[in-house]
C-alpha cells in the first residue's frame, strides 16, 4: 500500500533489469528490432515458468538457454496469419502521464494515481487488492488493460502487481490505456470463433495463447479441448503453445509489432 515504496518501485525495476537480467521483460524491443531486421511475417510467445515471471528457458536441439531468442524459419509453404482477442476493446481511453521501468510501471493516468483510475473504471475498491492478494491474479485476469501504440494497434495487458497508487504489468504500457471485462463464456466463444476461422484447407495450425486464459479457464480448460475436436471433426492437426505474452507482426500493410496478452495467435499451413 506503501506510496512511498511505490515510488522507489520502477527505480529498483530499472536498476535490476539493467544491472542484474532479473526484472521486467523487455521482449517488445527486442520484436522491434527483429521486425526491423527481418523481411517475413513473425508469430511466437515468450516462455514463462509458472507464472511467477522468476525464469524463463529455451530449447534448441541439445542446449538450453535462458533470456534467449530461438525461432524457426519456413518457406515455400502457404500460411495464413490470425490473432483475435479474449476482451472486447475499451470504449474509453486515457493518456498515461507518468510510466517508469521501461513502461512496464503506469503511476499516473492522466494525473491520477493509475491505482484510482482502474478500480473506479471497475468500480472496486482498493481492499480486494491489497487485503485478499492470494486472489488478485484470479480476479484480474478478467479485467484486463488494453493499450494503444502509435500505429493505432490495440496490446491488451492483463495487470500483475500494485505498488502503492501504480500499475504494474509484464509488457509496456504506451501513451493510451483503456480498460475491459471479460468472462469464462467471452474467453470459450473466442477459442471456438478462433479454430473455426481455419477451416477448409488448413493441413496444420500452430498457434500461441497466453498463459492467464488457462489459469482464467480452469477446469473449462477441456470443455475448449472437446469443442476443438467437434470443430475439426478429429482430423485438423494442431498444437498450442500456452506463453506469457504473443507475438504477431505481420508485414503486409505493416504498422509495427506487436505484443499482446489474452489473446490467440496462429499461423495456418496448407
Amino acid at each position: 500500500r506503501s506510496k512511498y515504496s511505490s515510488r522507489l518501485a520502477p527505480q529498483f525495476l530499472k536498476i535490476s533489469t539493467t544491472k542484474f537480467n532479473k526484472g521486467v521483460g523487455r521482449e517488445m524491443e527486442v520484436l522491434d528490432k527483429l521486425a526491423e531486421a527481418v523481411k517475413s511475417d513473425i508469430i511466437g510467445g515468450s516462455t514463462i515458468d509458472d507464472n511467477r515471471y522468476h525464469e524463463n528457458y529455451q530449447f534448441f536441439q541439445n542446449s538450453i538457454f535462458t533470456d534467449a531468442l530461438v525461432s524457426i524459419g519456413l518457406k515455400g509453404v502457404n500460411y495464413e496469419l490470425t490473432t483475435v482477442e479474449t476482451m472486447p476493446m475499451p470504449k474509453k481511453w486515457y493518456k498515461v502521464t507518468r510510466k517508469g521501468a521501461f513502461g512496464h510501471v503506469v503511476q499516473k493516468i492522466e494525473n491520477t494515481d493509475a491505482i484510482d483510475v482502474y478500480i473506479r473504471e471497475l468500480g472496486y475498491d482498493r481492499d480486494i487488492i491489497f487485503e485478499e492478494p492470494e486472489l488478485v491474479h484470479r480476479r484480474f485476469v478478467f479485467v484486463p488493460a488494453v493499450t494503444k501504440d502509435r500505429y493505432g494497434n490495440y496490446h491488451p495487458r492483463c495487470p500483475g502487481a500494485f505498488h502503492g497508487g501504480s500499475l504494474g504489468f509484464g509488457h509496456p504500457i504506451f501513451d493510451f490505456i483503456g480498460f475491459s471485462t471479460t468472462n469464462g463464456r467471452y474467453i470459450l466463444e473466442s477459442f471456438v470463433n478462433f479454430f473455426r476461422s481455419f477451416q477448409g484447407e488448413a493441413k496444420f495450425l500452430l498457434s500461441f495463447c497466453c498463459s492467464v486464459l488457462f489459469e482464467a479457464l480452469g477446469k473449462s480448460i477441456y470443455i475448449l479441448w472437446d469443442k476443438i475436436r467437434d470443430i475439426y471433426d478429429y482430423d485438423g492437426d494442431y498444437i498450442m503453445l500456452f506463453s506469457g505474452g504473443e507475438f504477431f507482426s505481420p508485414k503486409k500493410n505493416y504498422k509495427g509489432a506487436r505484443i499482446l496478452e489474452m489473446s490467440l495467435t496462429g499461423v495456418t499451413l496448407w
